[in-house]
């Protein structure tokens, strides 16, 4: 499974539960959808809000 190929094909239910899982326990999610929780997580850390 490739992050940037599933995120468009799930719900937001279902990639919810995903980063919850990796933040409970990022091994046990596959590679690409760490890598993609990695980045949302250190774009949420520099920008934690939209700008208006």
């Amino acid at each position: 499974m490739d992050a940037k190929n599933e995120l468009g094909n799930m719900d937001m239910e279902a990639i919810e539960a995903l980063y919850q899982k990796y933040k409970e326990s990022p091994e046990n999610v596959e590679e690409s959808f760490r890598f993609f929780f990695q980045g949302f997580d250190l774009a949420t850390a520099h920008y934690p809000s939209r700008p208006k």
